[in-house]
C-alpha cells in the first residue's frame, strides 16, 4: 500500500498534464484559425454587404483570440506549475535514493575494506616467501649466467682472433694478387711495345722498299721510252737520208718518189670525197628534218587555231544564252514585282476596310471581358465573405463548448471567463444569397 500510493498519485498527475497539454494544442489550433479567418475577413467585402456588420463579426473574432491567448497562457503556466511541482517532487525522490544508496554503498565500502586488509596481510606474507625462494634461484641464475658469459667472452675472443687472422690473410693474398696482377700486366706492356716497335721498322723496311722498287721501275720505263724514241728518229733517219743525201738532185728525187706522191695524193681524194658525201647525206638530211619539222609544227598551229576558234564560238554561244536568260529573269523579276505591288494594294485596301470591323469587335470583346472580369470578382468575394463567415460560425460554436454562457470553463475548469461567445452575428440569410447568386447568373448571361 505504501507504494502503490505514490504510483497512483504519479500516473493520476502524468494523466492531468497530458490533458492540459490536450487542450494547449487545441487552443493554438482554435487560435489559428482564427487569424487566418480574420486574414480572409480583412479583405474587400462583396457589394450589398454591411460593412459595420463585418467590423463587428471582426471585432467578435478579436475578443475570441483574445480570450484565447490569455486562456493559453493561463492554461501554460498551469502545466509549468505542475511540471515544477513533479520535477521538485522527482528531486527529492531522487535525492532519498541517492542517499539510501550512498549508506548503502558506505556499508559495503566498509566490508571490502576489512577484505582488503586481509587480503594484503596473506599477500605479504606470500610475496616474502616467494622473495627467498626468488632469492636462492637469482643466486644460481647469476652464477650460471656468469659460467655462461665467460664461456661465450673466451669463445669470442677465440673467434675474434680467428677473424683477425683470417683477415690478415685474406688482406696477403689480396696484396700478393694486386702484385701478381701489375707484374703481369707491366710484362704485357713492356711485350706490346716490343712488339709494336718490330712492326713499326717492318712497316718502315717495306715501305722503303716499295720506294725503290717504284724507282726502279720509273727509271726503266723511262730508259724503254728513250731506247723507242732513239729507234724512231734512227729510223727516220734512215728513211729520209738517201733524198738529203742527193739534194742536188731533186728532179731525179722527185721522179723516184713520184709513185709514191701519188698514191698518196690518191688515198687522202678518195677520202676528201668519201668526207663531202657524207656532209651532203647529212645536209639532206637536215633539210629533210626541218621540212618535216616545219610541217609539224604548221599542222599543230593549224589545229590550236582551230581549236581557239570552236572555243570562241562556244563561249559566244553561251554568253549569248545567259544574255537571253537574264532578259527572261528580268521580264519574271518585273511582272512578279508588278503582281506583288497590286497584291500589297489590295491587301491594304482589305485591312483597312477590316481595321475598323477588327476594332470594334475588340472594343465589345474588351467590354465582355471586364464584365465577366467583374462578375468573377464579385463571386470570388462573396464566395470568400460565405466561407470565412461560415468557418467563424462554425470556431464560434465550438467556442460556445469552450467558455459556456453560465460562466464555467469544461477546458480548464479553474476560473470563470469574461468572454462569452455568440453565434447570432455570423449566421448569413442563405436566401438572400441565392437570390444574388441568380440575379448575377441572369446578369452574366445577357452580358454573353
Amino acid at each position: 500500500m505504501v507504494t502503490t500510493q505514490p504510483n497512483q498519485r504519479r500516473k493520476q498527475g502524468r494523466a492531468h498534464s497530458l490533458g492540459m497539454a490536450s487542450e494547449q494544442r487545441e487552443y493554438e489550433a482554435i487560435m489559428a484559425q482564427i487569424k487566418n479567418i480574420m486574414l480572409l475577413a480583412n479583405e474587400e467585402p462583396p457589394q450589398g454587404e454591411d460593412e459595420a456588420s463585418i467590423a463587428k463579426r471582426i471585432d467578435l473574432l478579436q475578443q475570441a483570440l483574445g480570450a484565447l491567448e490569455q486562456r493559453a497562457k493561463d492554461n501554460q503556466l498551469m502545466v509549468e506549475v505542475m511540471r515544477t511541482n513533479l520535477l521538485n517532487k522527482r528531486q527529492e525522490r531522487l535525492v532519498e535514493t541517492a542517499q539510501q544508496r550512498q549508506e548503502k554503498l558506505s556499508k559495503k565500502l566498509e566490508e571490502r575494506e576489512k577484505f582488503i586488509h586481509l587480503l594484503q596481510e596473506d599477500r605479504k606474507y606470500m610475496l616474502s616467501q616467494k622473495h627467498e625462494v626468488a632469492d636462492s634461484r637469482m643466486g644460481l641464475v647469476q652464477e650460471n649466467a656468469y659460467n655462461l658469459f665467460t664461456t661465450a667472452h673466451a669463445k669470442a675472443e677465440a673467434e675474434r682472433q680467428r677473424r683477425e687472422k683470417a683477415v690478415e690473410r685474406i688482406y696477403e693474398e689480396r696484396a700478393r694478387a694486386v702484385k701478381e696482377h701489375r707484374d703481369r700486366t707491366q710484362q704485357r706492356e713492356d711485350q706490346n711495345r716490343e712488339a709494336l716497335l718490330r712492326q713499326k721498322k717492318q712497316e718502315k723496311l717495306q715501305r722503303r722498299q716499295r720506294e725503290l722498287e717504284i724507282q726502279e721501275h720509273d727509271k726503266y720505263v723511262a730508259k724503254r721510252q728513250y731506247e723507242a724514241d732513239r729507234k724512231q728518229q734512227e729510223a727516220m733517219r734512215e728513211q729520209w737520208q738517201p733524198y738529203l743525201r742527193n739534194g742536188a738532185s731533186s728532179a731525179n728525187a722527185l721522179q723516184r718518189c713520184g709513185s709514191g706522191m701519188t698514191a698518196h695524193e690518191a688515198a687522202r681524194q678518195n677520202l676528201m670525197d668519201e668526207l663531202k658525201e657524207k656532209e651532203k647525206q647529212h645536209q639532206e638530211r637536215y633539210e629533210e628534218e626541218q621540212i618535216t619539222r616545219r610541217y609539224e609544227i604548221e599542222r599543230r598551229a593549224y589545229k590550236h587555231k582551230e581549236r581557239q576558234e570552236r572555243q570562241r564560238q562556244r563561249y559566244s554561244q553561251q554568253l549569248d544564252e545567259r544574255i537571253k536568260r537574264g532578259d527572261e529573269i528580268i521580264a519574271k523579276a518585273q511582272e512578279k514585282k508588278r503582281r506583288a505591288e497590286k497584291a500589297q494594294e489590295n491587301r491594304q485596301k482589305q485591312e483597312s476596310d477590316a481595321g475598323a470591323a477588327f476594332a470594334r469587335d475588340v472594343e465589345e470583346h474588351r467590354k465582355r471581358a471586364e464584365a465577366i472580369q467583374l462578375q468573377r470578382r464579385e463571386k470570388f468575394l462573396r464566395q470568400n465573405y460565405l466561407r470565412w463567415n461560415e468557418r467563424a460560425a462554425l470556431v464560434m460554436q465550438h467556442l460556445q463548448d469552450v467558455f459556456p454562457p453560465d460562466g464555467r470553463c469544461t477546458l480548464s475548469g479553474e476560473k470563470p471567463c469574461g468572454f462569452l461567445p455568440t453565434l447570432a452575428p455570423f449566421l448569413v440569410n442563405k436566401r438572400g444569397n441565392q437570390q444574388q447568386k441568380r440575379a448575377n447568373t441572369v446578369g452574366s448571361n445577357k452580358v454573353s
